[in-house]
Protein backbone atom coordinates (compact mmCIF):
# COMPACT_ATOMS: atom_id res chain seq x y z
CA UNK A 1 0.00 0.00 0.00
CA UNK A 2 1.73 3.30 -1.01
CA UNK A 3 1.70 5.82 2.01
CA UNK A 4 -1.17 8.73 1.11
CA UNK A 5 -0.13 12.66 0.24
CA UNK A 6 -0.63 14.66 4.00
CA UNK A 7 0.25 17.59 2.09
CA UNK A 8 -3.47 18.94 2.31
CA UNK A 9 -3.66 18.33 5.82
CA UNK A 10 -0.60 20.19 6.61
CA UNK A 11 -1.61 23.02 4.80
CA UNK A 12 -4.69 23.11 6.83
CA UNK A 13 -2.66 23.61 10.03
CA UNK A 14 -2.43 27.01 10.06
CA UNK A 15 -5.61 27.74 9.01
CA UNK A 16 -7.32 26.01 11.57
CA UNK A 17 -8.20 26.32 15.70
CA UNK A 18 -9.54 23.56 17.93
CA UNK A 19 -13.13 25.33 19.34
CA UNK A 20 -14.58 22.16 21.14
CA UNK A 21 -12.76 19.56 22.09
CA UNK A 22 -14.49 16.16 23.97
CA UNK A 23 -12.81 12.36 23.48
CA UNK A 24 -13.65 10.98 20.34
CA UNK A 25 -15.01 14.78 18.47
CA UNK A 26 -13.23 17.71 17.57
CA UNK A 27 -14.54 20.55 15.86
CA UNK A 28 -12.29 22.80 14.12
CA UNK A 29 -12.86 26.93 12.66
CA UNK A 30 -11.54 27.10 9.66
CA UNK A 31 -9.62 30.73 9.51
CA UNK A 32 -12.12 32.93 7.04
CA UNK A 33 -9.08 33.37 4.75
CA UNK A 34 -8.31 30.05 3.67
CA UNK A 35 -12.05 28.92 3.25
CA UNK A 36 -11.86 30.19 -0.22
CA UNK A 37 -9.32 27.44 -0.83
CA UNK A 38 -11.44 24.71 0.84
CA UNK A 39 -13.74 24.37 -2.93
CA UNK A 40 -14.85 20.75 -3.40
CA UNK A 41 -11.71 18.65 -4.51
CA UNK A 42 -9.94 20.52 -1.16
CA UNK A 43 -12.72 19.04 0.89
CA UNK A 44 -12.35 15.74 -0.95
CA UNK A 45 -8.54 15.83 -0.23
CA UNK A 46 -9.09 16.48 3.23
CA UNK A 47 -11.82 13.58 3.62
CA UNK A 48 -9.56 11.13 1.71
CA UNK A 49 -6.38 12.19 3.94
CA UNK A 50 -8.46 11.78 7.41
CA UNK A 51 -9.71 8.52 5.63
CA UNK A 52 -6.35 7.36 5.53
CA UNK A 53 -5.04 7.66 9.25
CA UNK A 54 -6.04 5.13 11.85
CA UNK A 55 -8.55 6.04 14.41
CA UNK A 56 -10.47 8.66 12.71
CA UNK A 57 -14.10 7.69 12.28
CA UNK A 58 -16.11 10.18 10.21
CA UNK A 59 -15.81 14.07 9.46
CA UNK A 60 -18.04 16.73 8.03
CA UNK A 61 -17.15 20.07 6.38
CA UNK A 62 -19.12 22.84 6.96
CA UNK A 63 -18.38 25.69 4.42
CA UNK A 64 -21.73 27.83 5.60
CA UNK A 65 -20.28 27.58 9.21
CA UNK A 66 -16.69 27.47 8.86
CA UNK A 67 -15.65 24.11 10.41
CA UNK A 68 -14.63 21.02 10.40
CA UNK A 69 -16.27 17.88 12.64
CA UNK A 70 -13.76 14.73 13.43
CA UNK A 71 -15.00 11.24 15.04
CA UNK A 72 -11.90 9.77 16.19
CA UNK A 73 -11.41 7.13 18.31
CA UNK A 74 -10.31 8.58 21.92
CA UNK A 75 -8.24 5.20 22.88
CA UNK A 76 -6.25 5.97 20.08
CA UNK A 77 -5.67 9.90 19.34
CA UNK A 78 -4.80 11.77 22.45
CA UNK A 79 -5.77 15.60 22.81
CA UNK A 80 -2.11 15.94 23.03
CA UNK A 81 -1.98 14.11 19.16
CA UNK A 82 -4.60 17.04 18.12
CA UNK A 83 -2.37 19.66 19.69
CA UNK A 84 0.75 18.23 18.01
CA UNK A 85 -0.81 17.86 14.27
CA UNK A 86 -2.72 21.55 14.54
CA UNK A 87 0.16 23.76 16.43
CA UNK A 88 3.64 21.82 17.08
CA UNK A 89 6.49 22.42 14.31
CA UNK A 90 5.47 20.98 10.51
CA UNK A 91 7.81 18.29 11.30
CA UNK A 92 6.76 16.85 14.47
CA UNK A 93 3.32 16.92 13.08
CA UNK A 94 4.10 15.22 9.91
CA UNK A 95 5.54 12.43 12.31
CA UNK A 96 2.52 12.72 13.82
CA UNK A 97 -0.04 12.15 10.95
CA UNK A 98 2.57 9.33 9.71
CA UNK A 99 2.46 8.04 12.95
CA UNK A 100 -1.36 7.40 13.18
CA UNK A 101 -0.77 6.34 9.12
CA UNK A 102 1.72 3.11 10.78
CA UNK A 103 -0.42 2.32 13.80
CA UNK A 104 -2.41 -0.76 14.47
CA UNK A 105 -5.86 -0.17 16.24
CA UNK A 106 -7.58 -2.33 18.80
CA UNK A 107 -10.12 -4.81 17.33
CA UNK A 108 -13.15 -2.71 17.95
CA UNK A 109 -11.85 0.61 16.65
CA UNK A 110 -10.74 -1.35 13.28
CA UNK A 111 -14.06 -2.79 12.60
CA UNK A 112 -15.50 0.75 13.02
CA UNK A 113 -15.64 1.97 9.14
CA UNK A 114 -15.45 5.63 8.58
CA UNK A 115 -18.30 7.78 7.48
CA UNK A 116 -19.11 11.20 6.02
CA UNK A 117 -21.12 12.51 8.42
CA UNK A 118 -24.17 13.64 6.98
CA UNK A 119 -26.75 16.97 7.59
CA UNK A 120 -28.23 18.93 5.36
CA UNK A 121 -25.63 21.42 5.40
CA UNK A 122 -23.04 19.56 3.77
CA UNK A 123 -25.33 18.17 0.81
CA UNK A 124 -24.29 19.00 -2.52
CA UNK A 125 -27.67 20.85 -4.08
CA UNK A 126 -28.80 18.41 -6.61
Amino acid sequence: MTSPDLNTLLELRGHVQIVHHVPGRIRLRIAPSFLSHLDRVARNRVTEELRSLRGIRGMRINPAAGSIIIEYAAGHITPGTWELMLKGDRDDAQRGLQALLEQALPARSRDAPFRELDTPSNKEPT
